[in-house]
């Protein structure tokens, strides 16, 4: 029922521009440069706009270890998490 219910949020450009914005912000000031190098490599992601899209390449091309860490990252960033929670709340509303 959740994923429905998140899979049914529409985000315009706006939204994925500010998500993106935050999300490399973050990435380059981490302390794991390997991380934001490996990703930066990814020039079509820049581009990508599809939630889904973006989430396959990312599977596609790193390996579990890339994976956890990466979440890691996004986990750990309490502003970007809040950010996404409001913003989710918000579709919601």
């Amino acid at each position: 029922m959740y994923l429905e219910l998140i899979s049914e949020l529409k985000f315009d450009e706006e939204d994925y521009d500010n998500i993106f914005e935050k999300f490399k912000y973050h990435l380059k000031n981490s302390k794991n440069n390997k991380l934001y190098q490996r990703i930066s490599e990814f020039k079509d992601l820049e581009n990508e706009r599809e939630l889904p899209n973006i989430m396959k390449k990312l599977v596609k091309n790193f390996n579990i270890e890339e994976l956890n860490t990466l979440l890691r990252e996004i986990v750990k960033n309490e502003d970007f998490v809040d950010f996404i929670q409001d913003l989710f709340l918000e579709k919601l509303i």
